[in-house]
C-alpha cells in the first residue's frame, strides 16, 4: 500500500483512527474538467474527520490540470491497461496504479465534453452496491454493463481498473465541462457517502432524501475502423432507432440492430482507428 510519505503528487490522505475501507477520490483525470476539479475541491474543503479507513483525495492529472488541458501526451482516463502508454500519462498511470489497486472503492469525478445531464458510471456487477451508493446521489441517470469495458476486455479505464482489482470503481459526470449547476449536488452526495463507509463525522443526513434513478445497461463499447465517421453529430443519450445506420467506415457500416441510446461519442478529431467511438446502451427502467 502507497505510504503517506510517497503519496503521488496531487494527492492527500486522510486516515481515520479505526480500521475500515480504501476510499479513492479523483478529480481532473483530464485536467479541463474544471466542474469535476471544483467537486472534490469543495469535498476536501468541507470535509470533516473520518472516523474509520483511508481516503485518498485529490487530481488525478496534475500537469495537464494546471495547464487547463485535457492531456499532455495521451488521455490518462485510457492508461490503466496492461500495457501503459509512453510519456506523461503512461508515467502517471504507474504512480496511481499501486493507489488503486489496494482501494475498496474508487469515485472518478469527471465532466462531460458535451452538455448532458450528470450520470453515474458503473463497469462491475455488483448491483446491491451501486444502488446503495448511487441513492445518495440526486443524479437520475445510471449507466452499468459491459459495455463500459473496452471491447478486448482490458481495463484501461481507471474504474474498470479498479474492478478487476477487486475493488469497486464508478465513474461519476458531474456536468458539462465548466457548467457548475450540479456541483453542489455531488458535493452533497458524496458527503452521504463518504459518512456511510467511512464515518465521516457531523450530523446524519443518510436516507433522508431519495432520489429517482434511471437504469441503463451498455452492451457494446464500439471500435473505429479504418475510415469510422459518424453519420451525424450524435448528442449524450440521444436514441438510435433499430436500424438505423449511425456510422460507416472505409469496409463497413455501423446499423443499430434494436433500440439504443448514444453514449460518449467521439468529436471528429479525436477518433482514432482501433480505438472506442462511443458506446451503445438500452434504457432498462426506472426505480425510486
Amino acid at each position: 500500500m502507497v505510504k503517506a510519505k510517497d503519496l503521488p503528487d496531487g494527492i492527500r490522505c486522510l486516515m481515520g483512527k479505526h480500521d475500515g475501507p480504501i476510499v479513492v477520490l479523483l478529480a481532473k483525470t483530464h485536467g479541463d474538467e474544471l466542474a469535476g476539479g471544483a467537486v472534490v475541491e469543495t469535498v476536501l474543503a468541507s470535509l470533516p474527520s473520518i472516523e474509520r479507513g483511508k481516503l485518498y483525495i485529490g487530481i488525478g492529472n496534475p500537469l495537464a490540470a494546471r495547464e487547463n488541458k485535457r492531456f499532455i501526451d495521451t488521455d490518462l482516463n485510457r492508461s490503466y491497461g496492461k500495457s501503459p502508454p509512453k510519456g506523461y500519462e503512461g508515467a502517471r498511470a504507474n504512480v496511481l496504479k499501486p493507489l488503486l489497486e489496494h482501494a475498496d472503492y474508487l469515485f472518478d469525478i469527471h465532466s462531460f465534453r458535451k452538455p448532458a445531464p450528470p450520470i453515474v458510471c458503473y463497469p462491475g456487477e455488483d448491483f446491491s452496491t451501486l444502488e446503495k451508493l448511487a441513492i445518495h446521489l440526486p443524479i437520475e441517470t445510471i449507466v452499468y454493463g459491459p459495455g463500459l469495458w473496452p471491447a478486448d476486455r482490458d481495463h484501461i479505464y481507471a474504474d474498470t481498473f479498479v474492478c478487476a482489482k477487486g475493488g469497486f470503481g464508478i465513474t461519476v459526470e458531474s456536468g458539462y465541462l465548466h457548467d457548475m449547476t450540479a456541483v453542489q449536488g455531488v458535493v452533497d452526495g458524496l458527503h452521504e457517502i463518504l459518512q456511510l463507509l467511512l464515518g465521516t463525522s457531523g450530523a446524519s443526513v443518510l436516507g433522508q432524501v431519495t432520489h429517482l434513478k434511471t437504469y441503463f445497461r451498455a452492451v457494446e463499447n464500439v471500435v473505429a475502423a479504418k475510415g469510422f465517421t459518424f453519420s451525424k453529430d450524435w448528442q449524450n443519450f440521444e436514441t438510435v432507432p433499430a436500424g438505423t445506420c449511425y456510422a460507416t467506415a472505409d469496409e463497413r457500416k455501423y446499423i443499430a440492430k434494436r433500440d439504443m441510446c448514444m453514449l460518449f461519442p467521439k468529436a471528429p478529431a479525436s477518433i482514432v482507428e482501433g480505438n472506442e467511438v462511443c458506446i451503445l446502451m438500452e434504457k432498462q427502467f426506472q426505480k425510486q
